[in-house]
């Protein structure tokens, strides 16, 4: 059973049908407000749909660098976001467009710079996704951002299975 935006919390909805094995829901989600009830189907809230599991299938782990992250590796580099203040974060995640969206992505691989970057981002990003009940996640890594900067491939991969290996044993991963 799939759905796609409204949709895909309807199709959840019904997945109590013992025909049901599977649910996917694409682009879904609930409103900051509350549960939409005027759309049938719509009445599911923000915690009902946190316990369900689920699977994120494509995100990518730069776009998965949250604010507390970013902040955290612009201490650590003395970056001029760092020098800018906390403030500066909303102009980078507040993106409206494709060009703002590609200027946070650019800023926040300018702020990985060693592997012990992407390992600290690697399990914040999975306690993220464990915290919203994921149990499976597909997270590609911009290999040729890393190849650009010439950080070692093996080492930075290092970093990433090190933090998902503890987020295994931490978390349930």
């Amino acid at each position: 059973l799939a759905g796609w935006s409204c949709g895909g919390l309807q199709a959840l909805r019904v997945a109590a049908d013992r025909r049901v094995k599977t649910v996917l829901m694409h682009n879904t989600g609930v409103l900051n407000g509350g549960p939409n009830t005027s759309i049938a189907g719509m009445d599911l809230t923000k915690d009902a749909l946190r316990r369900w599991p689920k699977a994120e299938l494509h995100v990518h782990l730069e776009g998965m660098v949250d604010p507390a992250t970013l902040w955290t590796l612009a201490e650590r580099h003395r970056t001029p976001l760092y020098q800018a203040g906390r403030g500066a974060l909303a102009e980078v995640y507040g993106t409206g467009d494709f060009t703002s969206f590609l200027g946070a992505f650019k800023t926040i691989c300018e702020h990985l710079r060693e592997p012990e970057d992407y390992e600290l981002t690697t399990y914040n990003a999975l306690r993220r996704l464990a915290d919203q009940n994921v149990r499976y996640a597909e997270v590609p890594l911009a290999v040729g951002v890393l190849l650009w900067k010439k950080l070692s491939v093996e080492e930075v991969f290092n970093a990433v299975s090190a933090a998902a290996a503890q987020a295994h044993l931490r978390l349930g991963l």
